[in-house]
């Protein structure tokens, strides 16, 4: 006989019990809690060109309402009669465009803005003048790379320093001004954010002077986006004579078929294959361009073949995607029964490609996952092919640290529950949650600094239900644990 003693909710787990009919033993199951179920989004605060917005949604279970921010739209500009430009995101109370700007100013700030998307800084820069002083050569690298004269002036509005497992983050904005006082000589940017690693090189001492008289240019690495996978640079900028590293990862069923990289006038560069999808040339005293071809894989290539040195590793699509082909084989586990509180969970890890036993017949569900375990899963969440490399995980290694998922050290130390749930916020972009839903459990002081807003997240989206009233966050992840969290991960938030 199976009775619900405690009923889950959104941000708590239930329990039941279960009778045995012969001797009257009672077990106890955990109810997984239901997670909110976000409503339609309401926009309280427009985005505009250079302001965020705001945007609320309200649980349809518990009330609860979640806050995000609307990046602000940026310019886009057309260019109207008189020759000039005009943005076509904005209009004064006369219906007219409110910002008109020069065709030199436009470029410059089209440059600008295509240089400086997802920055990350060079350095683990401790003080707001350093990250300026860096947002400025980068700045002023991306208006010399497109032959621009423009002045400018680098505009904090926000500055977060990186502590030693955190990264830090500095927001700003540009005035471009191309001499004189007409309106159409100048233009201040939407808010840039820069995010200064927290496992970055120290900063140098003393910091280098981005002015006008640096001796050192840097030039800037475009890598337009390929099919079938992704080149990943050492350095987006780079001084003439240093050695770039830049680092292949095809998707799953592809393979790099031609590699070059050109100079500003088209001419190519040596480079040097390393073996294990890496490749090194020395930067030129130009911008350079990197382009990466991929083909399919045929048909007919062989069938991927699982090896026990490779734990969690085998191929399959995104579980978020539409067209997954699902694991036809039969889960045989002998330490999962479907009495078990994580056996739906296991099952739908399996039958996605996400994990797999540490035999043929046996999970090890209370067995530790380690920390390369988990970034090869989000790696393959992300479609990428994680074969291949010195070692079975570093693909998926180099792949999360350049993506900010990770600092990529102890990779083979057991995961514990907050970082587990920090590198699935960061691989969702870090969102912010505007809630404070961490009182309602007994150990919410234990929550590292670094892992508050990924742990309120994980509980807002009932990645984290916690048990008996407790989060235990620095606790290790269970195998049984790392598949529930996956499978809440893929089906709630996607």
């Amino acid at each position: 006989m199976t009775a619900v003693t405690k009923e889950a909710t959104c941000t708590e787990a239930g329990e039941r019990t279960a009778s045995c009919s012969n001797c009257g033993d009672v077990k106890t199951e955990i109810i997984p809690a239901a997670g909110h179920s976000y409503g339609p989004v309401t926009v309280t605060r427009e985005a505009a060109c250079t302001a965020d917005g705001a945007q609320t949604s309200t649980c349809s279970r518990c009330g609860s309402v979640q806050n995000e921010i609307i990046r602000a739209l940026g310019h886009s500009f057309i260019r109207n009669a008189d020759g000039d430009y005009v943005c076509v995101n904005e209009q004064n109370a006369g219906g007219e465009p409110a910002t008109v700007v020069s065709a030199a100013v436009a470029d410059g700030y089209a440059q600008v803005r295509a240089d400086t998307d997802r920055l990350t800084a060079g350095h683990a820069y401790q003080t707001e003048a350093s990250a300026r002083e860096y947002a400025s050569s980068v700045t002023r690298a991306a208006l010399s790379s497109a032959g621009s004269s423009l002045q400018y002036t680098i505009n904090t509005v926000q500055f977060t320093p990186p502590t030693q497992t955190v990264d830090g983050e500095f927001v700003y904005t540009v005035t471009l001004r191309l001499g004189g006082r007409a309106a159409a000589a100048w233009l201040t940017t939407e808010p840039f954010y820069m995010v200064i690693p927290a496992d970055g090189e120290p900063e140098p001492d003393p910091a280098p002077d981005p002015g006008p008289d640096i001796d050192r240019e840097v030039y800037y690495l475009s890598i337009p986006r390929s099919s079938g996978g992704e080149v990943i640079p050492s350095v987006r900028r780079a001084a003439e004579g240093d050695r770039v590293t830049l680092t292949v990862l095809p998707d799953a069923g592809y393979e790099l078929s031609d590699l070059t990289v050109s100079e500003a006038r088209g001419r190519k560069i040596s480079v040097w294959e390393m073996g294990g999808g890496g490749f090194i040339f020395t930067m030129p005293p130009s911008r350079v361009t990197v382009n990466a071809v991929f083909s399919k894989l045929p048909e007919d290539a062989g069938d991927y073949q699982y090896s026990t040195t490779v734990p969690d590793t085998l191929p399959g699509t995104s579980p978020g995607a539409s067209d997954v082909i699902l694991n036809p084989s039969p889960m045989n586990f002998s330490d999962v029964s479907a009495a078990d509180w994580f056996y739906s969970d296991v099952r739908y890890c399996w039958q996605r490609y996400l994990m797999t036993g540490v035999s043929d017949t046996r999970f090890d569900p209370q067995g530790p996952t380690n920390r390369a375990m988990i970034w090869t899963v989000i790696a393959r969440l992300a479609g990428r092919d994680t074969s291949g490399g010195s070692n079975w995980y570093e693909r998926g290694q180099i792949w999360a640290k350049n993506k900010g998922i990770t600092d990529g050290t102890a990779p083979l130390a057991d995961v514990t529950r907050e970082q587990l749930v920090t590198m699935l916020w960061r691989f969702k972009g870090s969102p912010y949650v505007n809630i404070d839903n961490l009182g309602q459990f007994k150990d919410a002081a234990e929550v590292s600094g670094w892992a508050v807003q990924p742990v309120r997240w994980a509980v807002a989206n009932g990645l984290l239900n916690g048990a008996s009233g407790s989060l235990i966050p620095q606790g290790r992840a269970t195998r049984a644990e790392v598949a529930a969290i996956l499978a809440r991960f893929c089906q709630n938030v996607g």
